[in-house]
């Protein structure tokens, strides 16, 4: 056997002679195994509670980056590219002067000026 040979013939031992899929992914289809946030019925995560609001965050820059929906590691580019998308999708006079979306900018604009102080800093 030529040596690429062997590590087919290995590389198939290893998963026992059946199909794998990359990470993620399911089938040749590329469909998408997770495509909704995980649900922790069991605590893993630290919310016991799976009423709406039970595990809001603690602090002001946690509540921040749930309002502005980021994720760690986030830098200023990305706080302001963020921020600008929100401000488009909500500003009233999109709405026709709507007072639930200008309610809604208001929070937005708070939690950016939070979330800038916090990289200041």
């Amino acid at each position: 056997m030529s040596a690429t040979e062997i590590e087919d013939h290995i590389r198939n031992y290893t998963v026992w002679q059946r199909p794998t899929w990359p990470l993620g992914t399911f089938g040749t289809q590329g469909r998408r195994l997770h495509q909704e946030p995980v649900e922790d019925l069991f605590d893993v995560f630290g919310c016991p509670s799976r009423e709406k609001g039970a595990c809001a965050p603690k602090t002001p820059e946690a509540r921040a980056m749930r309002t502005m929906k980021l994720h760690h590691p986030v830098t200023r580019a990305k706080v302001k590219a963020r921020y600008k998308e929100l401000v488009k999708r909500f500003h009233p006079d999109i709405h026709g002067g709507d007072r639930t979306t200008e309610e809604k900018l208001r929070v937005i604009i708070d939690a950016y000026k939070t979330l800038m102080n916090c990289l200041n800093a």
